[in-house]
């Protein structure tokens, strides 16, 4: 579980997250907000590589 607020932007490939009880594909070029209230999980579907700038904020 990730602590505060963090920013991620996926700068390659596809991932699928869920946040709480909601299911989201995240595509290359895509945000995604998080804080703490919200519990989440990510997962790589594909064969290839993720690659994703995460940003923490306080």
């Amino acid at each position: 579980m990730h602590k505060g607020k963090e920013i991620g932007y996926l700068l390659e490939g596809n991932l699928q997250t869920e946040v709480g009880r909601s299911a989201y594909r995240v595509r290359s070029g895509d945000v995604i907000y998080l804080t703490t209230e919200i519990p989440s999980r990510w997962k790589n579907p594909g064969p290839g590589t993720a690659k994703l700038l995460w940003i923490k904020l306080r």
